[in-house]
């Protein structure tokens, strides 16, 4: 069909384009290449999560599992008993044999750069001619400048926690209670039992691998047992350590207001040596 005194159009129609009946489908501008970027990154972004922190008081660092960063019990846990380290490799802590191990013939420590520990050339050395301690950031050790400083204004001392060297609060808080005092390792202070140390009311000894001190536990062993007890370690015959146990067994002197310890006949050496 033709349309009188009408130029037909291009591209050897013969309606041109105004005459032409109007298509069903729509047809769209191009759109520019950023439209297609942006939607590209909108759709990205709606994947990626908003890391969250670690639930620990006065912590900022990335929470890996259950709430917590690494250093707070985050993340695989070492599969030794009683080991609250993260996991580093094979289900083990560094300090259970977790990562790599120094190449070195019979060392089982844990390798640095180099594959080697530091005590064997491991890790990187500080940049100033002649010194080989541990390379901090900055390429130096500390006592040449390296490592983060701490955050208050003047103060040129090591950050320790938070941004903060230990003179300025930046360690670790005792979980007990209000407690603000240093955590020492199980995160509580030495008053609240922090560390190993001895759980005998205030007693203030490492207890080592038990619950008791060295001197504690001989005095368990003297006074729960009937048999003759083990040897005593050099450090637990030293005069202190034997006057503190002979005190703590009560075994002083029968003459009242004497509180030496009894030698002879249940008297102390000075009041045997006077009554003979």
């Amino acid at each position: 069909l033709k349309v009188p005194n009408v130029q037909s159009s291009i591209m050897g129609s013969t309606i041109c384009d105004r005459h032409r009946r109007p298509s069903s489908i729509l047809y769209w501008p191009p759109l520019p290449p950023l439209y297609f970027l942006l939607c590209s990154f909108l759709i990205f972004m709606s994947y990626v999560r908003t890391p969250r922190h670690c639930n620990f008081p006065q912590c900022a660092k990335v929470a890996k599992a259950r709430g917590f960063c690494i250093a707070h019990g985050g993340g695989k846990q070492c599969s030794v008993e009683n080991c609250t380290t993260s996991a580093v490799s094979r289900g083990l802590c560094v300090a259970h044999g977790g990562g790599k191990r120094c190449a070195s013939e019979g060392c089982d420590k844990s390798a640095q750069t180099g594959g080697h520990c530091w005590i064997h050339g491991g890790g990187k050395k500080c940049n100033v001619d002649g010194c080989v301690k541990r390379a901090q950031s900055g390429g130096c050790c500390i006592a040449h400048g390296g490592g983060k400083r701490c955050s208050v204004l003047g103060c040129h001392k090591v950050v320790q926690y938070s941004g903060l060297c230990v003179g300025h609060g930046g360690y670790r808080q005792c979980t007990s209670g209000a407690c603000h005092r240093r955590a020492l390792s199980n995160g509580r202070c030495r008053r609240h039992r922090g560390a190993n140390y001895c759980q005998m009311c205030s007693c203030k000894l490492k207890s080592g691998d038990g619950l008791l001190c060295e001197a504690h536990a001989a005095l368990s062993s003297l006074t729960n047992t009937t048999s003759s007890p083990e040897p005593l370690s050099p450090l637990m015959q030293s005069p202190t350590s034997i006057s503190m146990l002979q005190q703590l067994l009560g075994r002083t002197c029968l003459v009242n207001g004497c509180h030496r310890f009894a030698k002879i006949q249940d008297q102390c050496i000075l009041h045997a040596t006077h009554d003979a």
